[in-house]
């Protein structure tokens, strides 16, 4: 048995527990019926309201660049009007409640009225003709301000819905991602309600105007197979099947024939009595699998996405022509190819690196001597994977290398999963070092 055969038996295994570990700790949620999920198709149709609907053009499919850049979605504060103000005559004659879109006219039929010699009479709305003239006018200029005022409304309600919805990002942004679904899927014997379609999405705010733009960036449009799964007579060759035509025919969940065909085929495809609804069948339970158009918008922890990148992993493995990467090669304890210039040591478990400081390593911090050998092993090697739990200087090491690197004329880029990763790190770097840090 080769070195490489080992190392990807030992992956396989290690990988296959990792999923399984990740299933235990995060199950998959198999309904959304009661979730805080925000539905599209419920939106107000306001001019402060736009949603990219529909297949791309082959126009816009040339530009690409034009694509990605235009936001999905654009939300801005609607500006309301106040409701138009009761002529003078009718001061006094109505109750308390008007104001308001959703309100009702009401009036008093008496009131009492103290004349100049302080006695007072009771005067019925009647006894003026020109007061229910004006009244009969001016219930006819509000009912046109109510209709055209009711979808403002709703797109300020929509507009602080989403703002309540960044808010939460803000705060959560490390726990949770935004996504972005569609293709509704309903198994009733396996308790399934849940869109198939997702895509994540990005939630950005521009407090000038003020405006709520939906980006979706490179994110691709993701097969929720860990849900497929669920469902024990879907065989696993289907599901790898549509997922391959996702990727090589993408299509989106805001699109228009080509992801309803999509879902047309997947539903039908999947389950022999599949069916695909053209239109939710309002107060109905489908008794059989069925799939309808239903985008919408949700929130997910990020761990809900691992049990589809261990899929992947462990599909690739399975190829003959996969060779497994080096690094987790060596984690397994499989050595199959030198992985740097350095000699390896006696005891066989990595490279051989010097002892003492290089002399052109350029640290700005503090440093020992297993940084001085990960700064060599960069001087040779393509890359160097350093690990290890909270509290062992992880964080410390990448500002003692970027010193290093910046010393030797080098630009370097630093990424993370989350923003405050990031945050931490530029204030571990060196203070004569921090100006140069720019967010990207």
């Amino acid at each position: 048995m080769t070195a490489t055969t080992t190392a990807k038996e030992r992956l396989v295994q290690t990988f296959k527990f990792l999923k399984g570990l990740n299933e235990l700790r995060n199950p998959v949620v198999r309904d959304l019926s009661g979730a805080d999920v925000i539905r599209i198709d419920s939106w107000p149709l306001h001019p402060c309201v736009t949603v990219r609907r529909g297949d791309h053009t082959e126009e816009e499919d040339n530009d690409v660049t034009d694509v990605e850049s235009e936001p999905l979605i654009r939300i801005q504060r609607a500006r309301l009007t106040p409701c138009p103000g009761p002529p003078p005559i009718l001061d006094g004659w109505l109750k308390p409640g008007w104001q308001s879109v959703d309100g009702e006219i009401q009036v008093l039929e008496f009131r009492h009225v103290q004349g100049k010699d302080k006695q007072t009479s009771t005067v019925a709305l009647t006894d003026a003709p020109e007061r229910l003239e004006a009244l009969n006018e001016w219930r006819l200029l509000r009912t046109k301000w109510a209709e055209a005022e009711r979808p403002a409304i709703a797109a300020r309600h929509l507009f602080d819905r989403i703002h309540a919805l960044w808010t939460m990002i803000q705060r959560e942004g490390d726990q949770v991602d935004l996504v972005l679904a569609d293709g509704m899927l309903s198994v009733p014997e396996h308790g399934i309600h849940h869109p198939v379609l997702m895509q994540r999405i990005y939630l950005e705010f521009d407090p000038l105007l003020p405006e709520f733009r939906f980006t979706t960036g490179t994110e691709k449009v993701e097969l929720h197979r860990a849900l497929l799964r669920l469902v024990p007579s879907i065989e696993g060759r289907l599901i790898a099947h549509f997922d391959r035509e996702l990727e090589e025919q993408p299509v989106e969940p805001l699109g228009g024939e080509s992801t309803e065909s999509f879902c047309r085929r997947l539903v039908q495809g999947l389950f022999h009595d599949g069916e695909f609804l053209d239109s939710k069948m309002r107060g109905a339970v489908p008794t059989q699998p069925s799939m309808w158009r239903e985008p919408l918008l949700y929130l997910r922890p990020r761990t809900a996405g691992l049990s589809t990148t261990l899929d992947y992993i462990l599909e690739d493995l399975d190829n003959r022509d996969t060779q497994p990467p080096e690094g987790l090669s060596r984690i397994v304890g499989v050595e199959t190819t030198a992985t740097s210039e350095f000699p390896l040591r006696g005891d066989g478990e990595g490279p051989e690196v010097p002892t003492e400081p290089e002399p052109d390593i350029l640290f700005s911090k503090p440093a020992n001597v297993e940084q001085y050998d990960i700064a060599a092993r960069l001087t040779t090697a393509k890359s160097v994977l350093v690990q290890g739990p909270p509290g062992t200087g992880k964080t410390h090491t990448i500002a003692n290398l970027l010193g290093f690197l910046l010393s030797q004329g080098k630009s370097v880029l630093v990424t993370a999963h989350t923003t405050k990763a990031l945050r931490v790190l530029r204030r571990q770097v060196d203070e004569a070092l921090q100006p140069l840090a720019l967010s990207v």
